[in-house]
């Protein structure tokens, strides 16, 4: 398939707007820094200050001139005295001054006044012309692989919309979430692929949305459980490949990084590989096909817990036959549908068949 063409720019040119905060304040009082913080956070950090007035002060029905007592510790003091500037007195800004921002921000799309912003040339027809190597370093996929993908998602109603302006190509869509995916830290950020790609920020976040919300809808078609003829066909496989009867798949455990310390039970987001994450379990066949996952565990859970909490452990009999099982590493424990390897203890040696297992599993 062949995504080389002439590239049409679907991106909104910005206009000139005006910053909400000098709707209130004259633009000389308006901090920069405040201008900087996320419109999102400024909504929750707003919406947590009227809770706090709901709880320390409520007001009776027609009042709305008390003040929310926050203390000069509290993480609120210091976003207030940069949000209301002079407005900000002991013991607090005005209930009426706090409604009057949150009504505001929720109301306006833009925090700050918008203007150009340089852009690049966008490179896709140049990394649709990459050969299969190169091309597999940027979308982490062969082309090959890359047009079957597009194949399935192009129809989805997610690209597709009543707006006057034309969406991007499904291919440019797809090919920035790719990016997105295969970088890491602030390689991956959306600022950074934007200027990489020469697109703005918010095409970006709704690229990768989009192409999120069509994979998606792809689950159920290619991810499944097999059925009885399949477990035997894998089964027959595997026995001939490897010389385990009755395996029918194999599982393991797996992390999956995640960007900060998550704000609550941090702890228990903090694995054994030192860093913050999340611990799920995949099951695969000889094919490297996935049949079953079970995700969104804390980073600090052990492949056991996950394996004894999953629909396949709590119901062995919809998804087993018998003699049926899976293999699994060391760190699950030996059981009815669960072959695992030996687990070497210190001061403590495996016998030659146990290693001798142990390396029949590994390959």
């Amino acid at each position: 398939m062949n995504y080389a063409g002439k590239h049409e720019c679907f991106c909104r040119q910005p206009k000139e707007r005006t910053c909400w905060a000098e709707k209130l304040y004259p633009p000389d009082q308006v901090k920069a820094k405040f201008l900087q913080i996320p419109r999102q956070t400024l909504i929750a950090e707003l919406q947590r200050l009227v809770a706090l007035y709901a709880m320390t002060q409520p007001p009776s029905e027609n009042d709305q001139t008390g003040h929310v007592e926050v203390d000069d510790d509290h993480d609120l003091c210091g976003f207030m005295r940069l949000v209301f500037g002079h407005a900000w007195n002991k013991p607090g800004p005005k209930l009426e001054d706090v409604m009057l921002a949150y009504e505001t921000v929720v109301s306006s799309r833009y925090l700050a006044t918008r203007g150009q912003v340089p852009k690049r040339d966008p490179p896709f027809d140049f990394l649709f012309s990459l050969d299969d190597r190169r091309f597999r370093q940027e979308a982490r996929m062969d082309k090959s692989s890359f047009g079957l993908l597009v194949s399935l998602i192009k129809e989805h109603e997610v690209f597709s919309n009543q707006a006057y302006r034309e969406q991007a190509p499904v291919e440019h869509q797809l090919l920035v979430f790719l990016a997105k995916l295969g970088r890491y830290g602030n390689g991956g950020s959306i600022e950074i692929l934007a200027r990489y790609f020469g697109i703005s920020e918010g095409s970006v976040a709704q690229y990768c949305k989009r192409c999120i919300m069509a994979i998606m809808s792809l689950e159920w078609d290619v991810v499944y459980w097999p059925d009885y003829l399949e477990r035997l066909n894998i089964a027959t496989r595997i026995e001939s490949n490897n010389g385990f009867e009755g395996c029918v798949s194999f599982v393991d455990g797996t992390l999956f990084p995640v960007y900060a310390r998550p704000s609550e039970h941090g702890e228990d987001y903090y694995n054994r590989k030192g860093y913050y994450g999340m611990a799920g379990m995949i099951v695969c066949d000889d094919k490297k096909m996935i049949r079953f996952m079970d995700l969104g565990w804390p980073g600090a859970v052990h492949d056991m817990r996950v394996w004894s909490n999953c629909e396949l452990a709590l119901h062995p009999e919809k998804y087993f036959g018998l003699l049926e099982f899976l293999l699994a590493d060391s760190g699950y424990t030996l059981g009815e549908y669960l072959l695992s390897t030996n687990k070497r203890i210190r001061g403590m040696h495996l016998s030659e068949r146990q290693q001798w297992f142990n390396t029949r599993v590994a390959q």
